[in-house]
């Protein structure tokens, strides 16, 4: 999991409660409203520390599930990093699945299908890159004709 750049980590401080998770993950307790997720989220995409954010939502009686599902659409029109979301919690959280899923949000009812999928993205952009690689000089003289038989 990524470290968060000292400033990243001082501007998150300046408005999280003081009794916030103080790493990754960030835990912004269970009174944070659509404006605190906006702020973190605004904070962590601009982090050149991390790659992607995973979103991570439960009903609670402060949070506005569907205000903070149209900031995850808003801050994913900014960025190219990957934003994915588990919203948790069924009938609760429908419409804010909706907003995603209109949004272009992947989301997942439960966190590690999301992290799943993460790493699957992960190993997919390896492997592009790996195709990418310019391989080695290959020699004039190689006969690409010649068959070579291999023993075991």
């Amino acid at each position: 999991m990524a470290q968060f750049s000292p400033d990243s980590l001082a501007q998150l401080n300046s408005f999280l409660p003081a009794h916030w998770s103080h790493g990754n993950p960030i835990d912004i307790l269970g009174d944070a409203n659509a404006s605190t997720y906006q702020k973190a989220l605004d904070i962590l995409i601009k982090d050149k520390t991390i790659d992607g954010v995973l979103c991570i939502l439960t009903p609670q009686s402060m949070t506005d599930p569907n205000a903070v599902a149209k900031v995850l659409v808003d801050i994913s029109k900014q960025t190219h990093k990957p934003i994915l979301a588990s919203w948790m919690g069924e009938q609760s959280v429908a419409a804010a699945r909706d907003i995603l899923e209109i949004g272009n949000i992947p989301n997942y009812r439960y966190p590690e299908e999301a992290v799943a999928v993460y790493l699957k993205m992960v190993a997919y952009t390896q492997n592009i890159q790996l195709l990418y690689e310019t391989p080695l000089a290959i020699s004039e003289k190689f006969n690409f004709q010649k068959s070579y038989k291999l023993e075991s």
